[in-house]
């Protein structure tokens, strides 16, 4: 059970920098 909770609050971390990483990549050839 602790580890299911840090995992949940990495993810959305997580996917916001790789979401941001991933446009800027296709803006930035």
């Amino acid at each position: 059970r602790r580890r299911k909770q840090p995992h949940k609050t990495a993810s959305p971390t997580t996917s916001a920098a790789l979401f941001e990483a991933s446009w800027v990549d296709l803006l930035r050839p």
